[in-house]
């Protein structure tokens, strides 16, 4: 990109120079050899985007922010850079804008899932917000879905740590409620995942997420019900039935234990749950 001219400015309003001038100096910085010069780069980037709303769009529109900070998280620079790297993506993308379509565009959710396995978890656990904060939207969500984000956070649920448990159930749970629907070939592993996690697991945060997470899934299938009670042999795609999701539950005391749990705010899902189960006519109970 090259840089604004005195002459070029002639006649642009300031506000439009401004900009100009001070995307021309980041970018000049963020493609410098220098590691300092990129990490001044860096570092002004996030001020003005924490700063300057009109700042963030505009940079985003430009197209040229996001690669070069992809570029330096792909790239042989120190991990101190690539940490400054990652906090300046998570702060492109505010918690109270809707910026879905900017976001998208500029394949920001595709970076966020490269910084699910940064190596630092707080990295991690921020990235898993964003992508819960953009998946708030339909458009959000179906664009999440999409980009397999479901797999790699179903992969989290094997970790030890419990904030990053948290963090995932909790995003899981926002993709798996309202439409579009998580796709039927991923709703039985994901329905499995979480029930591994509630048997396993004690933290009453975790509990609640995946609980809740479980109740979207268990209820957000039914139009697919009644094809598969009809004709199982005609369905040409994966079809979770309504006892795939009874094995799955059933299987191992998930319920039981959920339903024994104090916390009300682990009982009510549970509940939900069951109730989501028992749901529908008899020839889906029967299967």
């Amino acid at each position: 990109m090259s840089m604004l001219t005195s002459g070029d400015a002639e006649g642009l309003p300031v506000a439009f120079v401004g900009f100009q001038q001070n995307l021309s100096s980041i970018v000049e910085g963020l493609e410098s050899q220098e590691e300092e010069k990129k990490m001044w780069a860096i570092q002004k980037l996030r001020i003005l985007f924490n700063d300057d709303a009109t700042f963030l769009v505009h940079a985003l529109e430009s197209g040229i922010v996001v690669p070069l900070l992809d570029e330096i998280l792909r790239g042989e620079d120190s991990f101190a850079l690539k940490l400054e790297a990652a906090n300046a993506v998570m702060d492109s993308i505010p918690d109270m804008m809707k910026l879905d379509d900017l976001v998208i565009d500029s394949k920001l959710v595709e970076l966020l899932l490269k910084l699910l396995h940064f190596p630092a978890e707080n990295v991690c656990e921020q990235a898993m917000e964003k992508l819960r904060i953009v998946a708030l939207s339909p458009v959000g969500r179906g664009y999440v879905l999409t980009c397999m984000a479901l797999d790699n956070l179903l992969h989290i649920l094997t970790y030890c740590n419990i904030l990053l448990l948290r963090k995932a159930t909790q995003t899981i749970s926002v993709l798996s409620r309202g439409t579009p629907k998580v796709p039927s070939v991923k709703v039985k592993p994901a329905i499995q995942a979480l029930c591994l996690l509630v048997t396993s697991n004690d933290d009453r945060e975790v509990l609640r997420n995946a609980c809740w997470a479980l109740y979207y899934l268990s209820g957000g299938i039914d139009e697919d019900l009644e094809a598969y009670c009809n004709s199982k042999s005609s369905i040409s795609h994966s079809v979770v039935s309504q006892s795939d999701i009874v094995s799955g539950l059933f299987e191992i005391p998930v319920l039981l234990k959920l339903l024994e749990d104090p916390s009300p705010s682990v009982i009510a899902p549970a509940i939900r749950i069951l109730s989501s189960i028992c749901r529908g006519d008899d020839g889906q109970k029967e299967i």
